[in-house]
């Protein structure tokens, strides 16, 4: 299993004839991550709990990727609404940190 975005492919996809498709357990990661990111945990927390060593960078790419809700060339791995929320997530707890240390 890859552990990050090896060889210009996204992670939770692969090439198949040609095709862009869904690797499934990778996908099931990255659901999972974005489930633990939006029940409360951090970037990194939400990645251990899934049981992947994604450093925050990687955690950080994987919840911006609007890929991931699919377009003309990506399947969808996660929902719209998911992805919308998690977005909404980063911005309020950045407005929060920004807050705290100034």
């Amino acid at each position: 299993m890859r552990t990050d975005f090896e060889g210009g492919i996204m992670y939770g996809y692969k090439i198949e004839n040609g095709t862009i498709v869904v690797v499934e357990d990778e996908a099931a990661i990255i659901r999972s991550i974005f489930k633990n990111y939006l029940s409360g945990m951090s970037m990194r927390k939400a990645a251990d709990a899934t049981g992947v060593d994604f450093p925050h960078s990687t955690v950080k790419k994987i919840i911006r990727q609007k890929r991931y809700i699919g377009n003309e060339f990506y399947p969808a791995i996660i929902e719209k609404d998911v992805f919308d929320a998690a977005q909404i997530l980063i911005e309020k707890r950045k407005d929060v940190f920004a807050k705290a240390t100034t």
